[in-house]
């Protein structure tokens, strides 16, 4: 195995994967390699118009700017940990955005304050909020890249180690790694993701 702490083992083996149908339809799947979740998972459904904020904790220069209105409706498989935020495993909406998250453990780094142009990003909460904005991979990386930071904040006393992969009509899959060196969005992958190391080494 390769990584910095050359004891990792793997964990988990969830995966994702995306493929394209002989008529032309584009999918997005992945696995859960769990035998259980959390208390209160469901299919969960948000519509759109609803109101959700992007981060639960206070944190530099979020006070006001947390609060979003969804564009897009949104389903997928989840959870409420407040009554009108979602976390959202996976999911797909009503642009035929699709993706979700998977466990990055011992490879995720998420910064501890904010450029003072960004909106903070809690880590669960990234399925959701990107399914609820954009309609493309496109506009994901560019939300992603301009207008929100992945923050270190726990939530439920913890800040999950994360990566994610999301999918749309034109059938392009990005994987989004943050890595300790920074952000870092793949372009044009092979549609393929499991858990650490990051895609680089898939890849490979």
């Amino acid at each position: 195995m390769h990584g910095r702490n050359t004891t990792w083992m793997p964990e988990a083996g969830c995966s994702a994967l995306s493929w394209e149908t002989t008529d032309g339809c584009h999918l997005w799947g992945r696995n859960m390699d769990y035998n259980r979740l959390a208390e209160g998972t469901m299919v969960t459904y948000v519509p759109r118009g609803s109101a959700y904020s992007t981060c639960l904790t206070d944190f530099p220069h979020s006070s006001k700017e947390a609060q979003r209105t969804a564009v897009y409706a949104a389903v997928g498989t989840g959870l409420l940990p407040t009554p009108s935020t979602p976390i959202l495993y996976e999911g797909i909406n009503e642009k035929g955005l699709m993706g979700g998250q998977l466990y990055y453990r011992q490879f995720a780094h998420y910064p501890d304050s904010l450029p003072s142009n960004s909106h903070p990003l809690q880590p669960p909460f990234a399925v959701y909020h990107l399914l609820a904005q954009c309609a493309t991979v496109e506009e994901v990386c560019q939300m992603l890249q301009k207008e929100m930071t992945l923050a270190a904040v726990p939530l439920f006393g913890t800040v999950p180690p994360l990566h994610w992969a999301f999918s749309d009509r034109s059938g392009e899959t990005i994987i989004v790694e943050p890595d300790e060196d920074g952000l870092h969005i793949y372009r044009r992958t092979g549609g393929v993701m499991t858990n650490s190391p990051g895609y680089p080494w898939h890849r490979l």
